[in-house]
């Protein structure tokens, strides 16, 4: 189920932006994606994260320069993934910023968002997207692979002879993944 904090859709844009003109000036480190940098306070995300606490906890890189390279997330899902962290809210819930964050959620473990992220994706499988399967496998989450497998089966026929799900790979792949 989806919590309050997604069926509504908050004016996150104005919020994070008065957050982050009163609390970004106390930011003790920074998040910097290929095209922006964001400053962020070390407590927020170890609260939220064991991934960065584990960074800020040890002799890291990270630690050492108050900064972490985030090379494999676009802004706008750091972004997005930031507001979460500080308010458990996301706005403008688009399919693919979803998927985006869900990926960012599971690498920081970030636990509360991927909840919220495969529980988002469980509700709206479309068969255009039957593909999510290898999303759910490569993350083990495997509510959203059942989920999955459970169109799959109950629409098969379609399916399984589709355009999209013709091609050799995703075929074996849904092959193997019915063997684990």
């Amino acid at each position: 189920m989806i919590s309050n904090a997604m069926k509504t859709n908050f004016s996150s844009k104005e919020n994070h932006t008065e957050c982050s003109t009163t609390l970004m000036v106390l930011y003790d480190t920074k998040l910097k994606t290929a095209t922006e940098t964001f400053p962020a306070h070390i407590l927020v995300l170890s609260e939220r994260s064991s991934v960065f606490k584990s960074m800020f906890s040890t002799d890291t890189k990270e630690k050492t320069n108050n900064y972490v390279n985030i090379n494999d997330l676009d802004a706008d899902t750091v972004s997005h993934m930031l507001l979460f962290m500080y308010s458990d809210t996301f706005d403008d819930l688009i399919y693919d910023r979803i998927k985006n964050l869900y990926f960012a959620a599971d690498k920081y473990n970030i636990v509360s968002l991927r909840l919220m992220c495969s529980s988002f994706l469980k509700q709206n499988l479309l068969q255009s997207n039957y593909c999510e399967i290898l999303l759910a496998n490569k993350h083990q989450d495997n509510d959203l692979k059942y989920a999955i497998q459970d169109k799959i089966m109950k629409n098969d026929d379609v399916i399984l002879f589709s355009h999209e799900w013709t091609t050799k790979v995703l075929r074996n792949l849904y092959i193997k993944s019915r063997r684990i």
